[in-house]
């Protein structure tokens, strides 16, 4: 499809939609004065009709005319009119010159009205109207209209949900008809403006007032960077919403990408037994033909996630795509990913233990290796109170591992531990708690070898736990001091026999800040022999419970100077660690957070992360990072209001080492009442690289809502709501 085609298709459809709730009130200080004139209060009147005017007359023996300033106030209605005629025969009241209805569900103004009850139901009628419903703030002007509480037909008319005097959009039909039992709104003959620029025309129109419905969502449109010719291109997502049951709907989206053709997508939702927390989504995008590689090109995503009940849950996720360039090539995006993984999760876990069995499957994409793959695995945990505040955790695991490279060892690993430990010294001053944990591991592998381990580990944590008040500025502030001591045994053991299947090193920051074992992973237990200092300090109010101040800091020493490394085998290491500190600051809108790693030895920080952000709001924030493992890179995020309508927004990680920016997202979005619109450029590694539009009609359609979620995964703390009918 042709780029200009696309963009027409875009024009086209640029308003056909289903509504989302508004969520506000007529509170909102958008719709404060967006009453037709002022309201009043309808619970003020008592149980008859209060009557006001200038002059009254009595014509026949049922016929009552009102003149001069009428009045008719009551529970159930207001109304104010230059003339009234109320006829007890015919049931109706008849409003003549400057009119002013209110009623609980719609206020209006008219040249002409009749008031009317057929079976003690209310009919209205008005002429030359101007009508506004507060509840869901539409309003709109009629030549005519005619309807009881839950059906109205509004001839020549108008709609929209913007304030009063504002018409930033609008629909105008000849018919508009508005049926609160179905929830839809319906037009013939529609014209949809913006700013009075119309940029819609259909014989027939459909929406929903409140809430889901099914009909066209408002498509998307982005530019992209063609990777097979480095062209830039147009893509276009028009979609169509299935409202199949409250509980299940359903989206077809018709893809159009300007240099590879046509595809169209299928999303799926339902709640499993009407559940909120339990659902199913099964999700397929597929191009029959690709206009460059000439291939079919497909995507299938499920997610499962059922709790049958109290102790028992399933979880299935299937990611699969077509070719290992799809991302690269059809979705313009997670271009430096190298797998994608499916796996299925059922787990039972009663009061009394756990039990999960899990399995993946690995799918490589772009230019990724595989890794070791858990075909199968089963966990069991257990855990016994026993006498004298003793307690008795048990642990079991069995896994099969694969490796689609067929010279990597695969096999199945068998796994027990036991774990017991003692709180009898413990109260609120400090506490020691001795442990002893048991270790056994087996391994059956794909080159007839049968390695094994068994191990046991010793350690004995003691805490004291001190602390006092401060005054400060009228704060009543805690200050807690907790110095702690952990010693830890753990004999050697040669592991190079055994492979390394789903377990690596820890950092150096994770190790010290642990006593624990020195991998993640069961595949290597390090040796030990080690004792743990740390000190943790922590200032918060005693009103409220908030912490202004964390401070801590870890050192460990070595009684043994071998220490279990990868392969497997020992190395020589000195015998202290780098000294681990974390400084956490908060105080309102400010935050600051710290962690770093110093090298004693050499007096220099060797790694380090800092943070600093200052939030206000969702659109005004700043947020700087800054990060050196071994290679230094910066983030910054941020937004700010440049009125009150307008604001940036934007986030770059760059790193310090090449001078390569690893992410940039940049925007600008202005927010008005009822109509928004958001400008976005999305830049990884100068290779993806997208630009977004996005127009919103509040109350009616987005042009593309799933940019907001893109916006939020890569800038934190943004999470500016365009959508809602605001302030």
């Amino acid at each position: 499809m042709k780029k200009e085609n696309l963009f027409l298709l875009f024009l086209m459809y640029s308003a056909i939609t289903s509504s989302n709730e508004d969520g506000l009130s007529s509170k909102n200080f958008c719709y404060s004065d967006n009453n037709l004139f002022p309201n009043v209060n309808l619970k003020d009147f008592g149980e008859y009709t209060e009557v006001e005017s200038d002059k009254s007359e009595i014509s026949g023996k049922n016929i009552y005319s009102l003149n001069g300033n009428v009045k008719l106030g009551s529970k159930e209605y207001f109304l104010s009119s230059d003339e009234v005629t109320i006829n007890k025969e015919k049931n109706n009241v008849i409003a003549k010159h400057n009119v002013q209805y209110q009623d609980q569900d719609i206020s209006f103004t008219a040249s002409d009205a009749e008031i009317k009850k057929i079976n003690n139901e209310k009919i209205l009628s008005a002429t030359n109207s101007s009508f506004f419903y507060p509840e869901s703030l539409i309003r709109g002007d009629t030549k005519f209209f005619s309807g009881n509480k839950n059906l109205k037909v509004f001839n020549d008319a108008s709609y929209t949900k913007c304030p009063l005097n504002s018409n930033a959009w609008k629909i105008s039909s000849d018919k508009i008809t508005l049926n609160s039992v179905t929830n839809r709104g319906n037009a013939s003959n529609t014209v949809l403006t913006f700013f009075d620029l119309p940029i819609f025309y259909s014989p027939t129109f459909e929406w929903v007032l409140r809430g889901r419905g099914s009909g066209f969502l408002a498509p998307s449109l982005s530019s992209y960077k063609e990777s097979a010719t480095n062209s830039d291109e147009i893509q276009a997502i028009t979609p169509y919403y299935f409202n199949l049951a409250p509980d299940r709907d359903l989206i077809l989206s018709l893809h159009s990408l300007s240099s590879r053709g046509e595809g169209i997508e299928a999303d799926y939702r339902t709640l499993i037994n009407n559940k909120s927390e339990d659902k199913a989504q099964f999700k397929v995008l597929y191009f029959d033909k690709d206009h460059i590689s000439k291939e079919s090109r497909w995507k299938l995503n499920t997610n499962i996630n059922y709790q049958y009940d109290e102790h028992t849950s399933v979880l299935l996720k299937t990611n699969r795509v077509s070719d290992k360039n799809f991302f690269k090539e059809i979705l313009n995006e997670n271009t430096s990913a190298k797998s994608i993984f499916s796996n299925i999760k059922l787990a039972y876990s009663p009061p009394e233990y756990n039990l999960e069995l899990y399995a993946e499957h690995e799918q490589l994409i772009n230019n990724g290796t595989p890794s070791y793959v858990k075909s199968g695995e089963l966990n069991f945990r257990d855990n016994f109170t026993l006498a004298n505040k003793s307690n008795l955790d048990l642990g079991f695991s069995t896994t099969n591992f694969e490796h689609s490279d067929f010279s990597k060892i695969d096999g199945n690993r068998s796994h027990i531990d036991i774990t017991l430990n003692n709180s009898s010294l413990k109260n609120l001053a400090y506490s020691v708690i001795p442990s002893l944990k048991l270790i056994s591991t087996k391994y059956n592998l794909s080159d007839g070898s049968t390695p094994s381990r068994n191990l046991y580990s010793f350690q004995l944590d003691s805490t004291l736990n001190l602390e006092r008040e401060l005054n400060f500025s009228d704060n009543e502030i805690i200050q807690t001091f907790t110095p702690k001591i952990s010693y830890k045994y753990t004999p050697k053991k040669d592991q190079s026999s055994i492979p390394l299947l789903d377990s690596e090193a820890k950092t150096n920051l994770d190790n010290i800040l642990s006593p624990d074992n020195s991998f993640h992973g069961i595949d290597r237990i390090s040796n030990a022999n080690d004792i743990t200092l740390s000190l943790n300090s922590e200032f918060f109010n005693a009103r409220n419970g908030e912490t202004y101040l964390n401070l801590n800091l870890n050192q460990k020493y070595f009684l043994d100077d071998q220490r279990l490394n990868s392969d497997g085998t020992f190395e020589t290491s000195r015998k202290y660690s780098n000294i681990a500190t974390i400084a956490d600051a908060n105080y309102d809108q400010l935050s600051l957070n710290n962690r770093l790693e110093f090298d004693p030895e050499i007096a220099s920080i060797v790694r380090s992360s800092s943070s600093v952000s200052y939030i206000l709001n969702s659109r005004q924030f700043i947020s700087l990072n800054y990060f050196d493992e071994g290679e230094e890179s910066i983030s910054i995020y941020g937004a700010y209001p440049i009125s009150r309508n307008l604001h940036l927004f934007g986030g770059i990680n760059k790193s310090l080492t090449n001078s390569q920016t690893n992410r940039l997202t940049a925007g600008i979005a202005f927010d008005s009442c009822c109509w928004a619109a958001r400008v976005t450029h999305f830049n990884d590694s100068g290779k993806d690289r997208t630009n977004s539009f996005e127009l919103v009609f509040k109350g009616l359609s987005s042009t593309s809502p799933s940019i907001a979620t893109k916006i939020q995964d890569r800038i934190p703390f943004y999470n500016a709501n365009l959508y809602n009918l605001n302030d």
